[in-house]
């Protein structure tokens, strides 16, 4: 029982000192070497100190440096980020998991609910969407049956994860982002819009009418948050046009790591969801009347939930 304990709080002491690390600016002084007061005289000691004391740094002569296995990650400024990213998303998740009660979440903290309480760690949860998406998003824009649509229609997709990676893989492709319109200003603060990649305002479970018509369209990880998923996927279907393409990603619930997605999924969608079956999104497609042209697994090794995913690429 005591190494059960013992295990869990050393993961959750690692995650603080990591961001203490971050808040301190600690992270490139660790690397050429940095010089405790004894005894500690500021936060920075006292971080230092607790870094040591769980194998983070050693320490070399007067100096405490990162060990070698941490080197590459903290060299490496996206890595480092993706890394502080991720461990904030989580804190989002452990809120959300304190206000759990029975098999619904007091009072249904939907994502859109979410983003109006309390935006900033809405946003915080977004970030890491993208730290551990980044990797699907440059597969997604490079497979062979894409490789002739110009216009990427990226439905609920956040930050804009996959559609950056659309743009920047030709030249001549453009994305129109959709999601809630809070998104934007984060976009505009980010500055990630540009003439190839704009923004529209829309609440996908209101089942608005589109402004915007495009080559591909992607559902990314977001039909699992909509109670309605299936009114939403039929409204996106009945809005494009023929011969366009419509793409669905969903991680697969059935292995270790789809079981635990799976809990954080139902914990983001106010416990009204959770990861829907392969079965289910197949069963849809095809009462709508889709010719299913490819259907992909997938599984990015440096995804840090190392989740598998279905891809199905749909013509109408």
């Amino acid at each position: 029982m005591t190494s059960i304990l013992d295990n869990l709080l050393e993961s959750l002491r690692r995650a603080i000192v990591i961001l203490a690390i971050d808040n301190c600016e600690l992270r490139k002084k660790l690397i050429h070497g940095y010089k405790t007061n004894d005894p500690p005289s500021c936060t920075s000691d006292r971080v230092i100190l607790a870094a040591h004391v769980l194998g983070l740094v050693e320490r070399n002569e007067d100096f405490f440096v990162w060990k070698s296995s941490y080197i590459p990650f903290v060299s490496d400024n996206y890595e480092w980020q993706k890394i502080i990213d991720v461990i904030k998303q989580q804190e989002t998740y452990l809120n959300l998991a304190s206000v759990v009660k029975s098999s619904t979440i007091k009072e249904k903290t939907t994502p859109k609910q979410q983003l109006s309480v309390n935006p900033e760690e809405y946003f915080t949860f977004l970030n890491g969407v993208e730290a551990s998406h980044l990797h699907h998003a440059k597969w997604f824009a490079t497979i062979e049956a894409l490789k002739h649509a110009k216009h990427l229609i990226d439905l609920g997709g956040g930050l804009g994860t996959f559609s950056r990676a659309w743009i920047n893989t030709a030249q001549g492709r453009k994305a129109t982002l959709v999601d809630f319109p809070a998104i934007k200003k984060l976009l505009l603060m980010k500055k990630r819009l540009s003439s190839r990649l704009v923004f529209c305002g829309m609440d996908l479970s209101k089942c608005s009418r589109f402004e915007f018509q495009g080559d591909v369209y992607l559902l990314a990880n977001v039909l699992h948050l909509l109670q309605n998923w299936r009114e939403v996927l039929f409204h996106v279907i009945s809005q494009i046009r023929s011969n366009s393409l419509l793409s669905i990603m969903e991680a697969i619930p059935f292995d270790k790591a789809g079981i635990l997605f799976d809990l954080q999924v139902h914990l983001r969608s106010g416990g009204l969801g959770g990861l829907i079956l392969p079965a289910e999104i197949e069963s849809a497609l095809i009462s709508a009347n889709l010719s299913i042209i490819k259907r992909i697994e997938n599984k990015e090794p440096v995804d840090p939930f190392q989740r598998k995913y279905l891809l199905w690429i749909c013509r109408k």
